[in-house]
Parts: C-alpha cells; sequence; structure tokens
C-alpha cells in the first residue's frame, strides 16, 4: 500500500520534486484522504465553502462555472493529476470558483487546510511548487 501511495503522490504537482524520505514522512504523518467515485459524482460545486485541496489521481472531470444568474457556463476537461482548490484555500474567498465532476470513474486524495498548510510550511519543496502554481493561474487570469 506504501508503495501505491507513494507512486500516487509523485505524480501530483504539488509534490513533484520531494524525496523518498519526504514522501514515507507526509504518507505516514499525515492524514490523506483517498477516495474513488464514480463517473458523474460531484467533486465540489461551485459556491461552497473549500476547506482542503483535491487532488485528482486518476480519471478525467469535467469543470463548470457558471454565471451567478445561471444564464451561461464555460466547461473544461481536467485530466488526471491535478488539484483543486488551490486558488481560494488560503484567500479571502474561500468558496470554490467552479464546480468540479468525475467525468470517468476516478480516484481522488483530499487533504484538509491544516494538514496541507503543516505540509507547506514544513517542505521547501512544496511551498516552492504552490507558490509556482498560484502564480502561473495569476498569469493566467491576468492574461484573460
Amino acid at each position: 500500500m506504501m508503495t501505491s501511495m507513494f507512486e500516487s503522490l509523485l505524480t501530483l504537482p504539488l509534490f513533484q520534486g520531494l524525496g523518498r524520505d519526504d514522501v514515507t514522512r507526509i504518507i505516514e504523518s499525515s492524514h490523506l484522504d483517498f477516495r474513488k467515485v464514480a463517473a458523474g459524482t460531484a467533486v465540489c460545486r461551485q459556491g461552497e465553502l473549500c476547506d482542503g485541496l483535491t487532488f485528482l489521481l486518476e480519471g478525467s472531470f469535467t469543470t463548470r462555472v457558471s454565471s451567478a444568474v445561471g444564464d451561461w457556463w464555460v466547461e473544461e476537461e481536467l485530466r488526471a493529476p491535478e488539484v483543486v482548490g488551490l486558488d481560494v484555500l488560503y484567500g479571502s474567498r474561500r468558496t470554490h470558483r467552479q464546480s468540479v465532476t468525475a467525468a470517468t470513474d476516478a480516484r481522488l486524495m483530499f487533504v484538509d487546510k491544516h494538514a496541507m498548510g503543516a505540509m507547506i510550511r514544513y517542505f521547501d519543496v512544496m511551498r516552492l511548487n504552490v507558490l509556482n502554481r498560484l502564480t502561473t493561474q495569476l498569469a493566467r487570469a491576468d492574461r484573460a
């Protein structure tokens, strides 16, 4: 089981660059909630409170952003590995900006805000990965 979890974590954008000992420490000391979901299952809904990060380990997902009155929406397909919620987890507006639904049977990992914060504080590489992801998202939003 440890090898499977170890390999799954290494594919994730925020965990890349961590050493074997670091990943082993995370597996042993952090609560990582692994889940399997069926196609059509909602992973998160636009407007819901974001209280942790959801990592997409396997499968494909549909994201949907709707206007405030619901008269238009934009959908996009995501493929694992990916992370959902990073852009709002520590912001002043901590609600999901999009709905995410499993398009296929999928595997997820959920890490709550407290555990994620501890990992970011402890592992320099993870902190750099988070900053890199956030600045990339900001740059994309600025161009749009």
